[in-house]
């Protein structure tokens, strides 16, 4: 479990992993604290938080995440982090 503390408090739970060999998608259940989650600061904090990069061939990079709302807790959603290999 991964407790990030910034401007907001977030709680990250990896809840689960899909590995196809040249992609891996993280499932995540993200958890604010203190109040509802907006989904926009959400989606923008877990982009930042896993962007990463490659400029050679056969290196992974992330620059994708989607956002899913959970429609019966206003504090919860899950994340879902794609990372792709540059093939």
């Amino acid at each position: 479990m991964k407790t990030v503390s910034m401007e907001l408090e977030y709680k990250l739970e990896l809840i689960g992993e899909i590995n196809n060999g040249d992609y891996v998608d993280q499932y995540f259940k993200i958890t604010r604290f203190d109040d509802d989650l907006n989904y926009d600061d959400v989606y923008n904090w877990l982009r930042d938080e896993y962007y990463y990069d490659t400029n050679r061939m056969g290196g992974w990079f992330c620059h994708t995440v989607t956002i899913c709302p959970n429609p019966y807790h206003a504090d919860t959603c899950i994340g879902i982090v794609h990372h792709s290999q540059n093939l």
